[in-house]
C-alpha cells in the first residue's frame, strides 16, 4: 500500500465499492492512513491492513530506512534501523474478501507491487485455487529473489484460467515488468 496513493486512485473511482491496502512497514502505513483522512469522502470505501501478503504467515526482522520506503522490500534494502514486520498467508486473507464480492456480485481486480512478494503472493493464490475467481490483475513484478522466476512464471497460471494477458515487460533481460490480465467471460472463449 506504501503511502496509499493507488488506494485512493481506486477509491476514487465510483464503480469500486472497497479497497484493501496491505502494508507491513510502519512508516508508509502512518502516512497511508494521515493521506486517508485528508481525504475524507474516500476513505470509507478503504480498509488498511498493517501486515504484508506472502505464501504463509510470518514474522520478519528486516533492514529498513522509514525516510525512503519507496520500494521497501520484506528482504531489506540499505537499512537505517531493523524492524519487525507481518506477513500473512495471501490466500487466506485474501480468499473471504474475493468470496465476499463474488456473493455481492461484484467483480475482483487484484494490484500487486510488492517489490518481489508478487511471486509468493501469486503461488499462494494459484495453490489455493483463486485466480479463477479474480476478474482483473494489474501487476508490476519484481525478480531480485530468484533469476528463475521470470513473468512467464506468473503468466502460464493466468492463461490457464481464461486471462486475457498483457506483457508489458520492455527488456527481457530485465529484472522487472508489468502485467495486465483480464478474465474472459464463458462465453467469449
Amino acid at each position: 500500500m506504501n503511502a496509499g496513493f493507488a488506494a485512493l486512485r481506486f477509491a476514487a473511482c465510483h464503480e469500486v465499492v472497497e479497497v484493501h491496502g496491505f502494508e507491513p512497514f510502519e512508516a508508509p502505513f502512518k502516512r497511508a492512513i494521515y493521506n486517508f483522512a485528508l481525504n475524507s469522502a474516500l476513505k470509507p470505501k478503504i480498509i488498511p491492513h498493517k501486515f504484508g501478503l506472502y505464501d504463509r504467515d510470518m514474522s520478519l526482522t528486516v533492514g529498513y530506512d522509514p525516510e525512503h520506503t519507496s520500494g521497501t522490500s520484506i528482504r531489506g534494502g540499505l537499512p537505517k534501523e531493523k524492524v519487525s514486520i507481518e506477513l500473512r498467508d495471501a490466500a487466506l486473507v485474501l480468499g473471504p474478501v474475493i468470496e465476499s464480492a463474488k456473493a455481492r456480485g461484484l467483480a475482483f481486480l487484484l494490484k500487486l507491487d510488492c517489490e518481489g512478494s508478487e511471486f509468493p503472493i501469486f503461488e499462494s493464490l494459484e495453490k489455493a485455487d483463486l485466480l479463477g475467481k479474480i476478474d482483473v490483475v494489474l501487476m508490476e513484478w519484481h525478480m531480485w529473489w530468484d533469476a528463475s522466476k521470470t513473468q512467464r512464471v506468473l503468466i502460464e497460471p493466468l492463461l490457464t484460467k481464461g486471462f486475457l494477458v498483457l506483457d508489458r515487460t520492455r527488456n527481457p533481460e530485465t529484472y522487472s515488468g508489468f502485467i495486465s490480465a483480464v478474465r474472459l467471460a464463458q462465453a467469449a472463449r
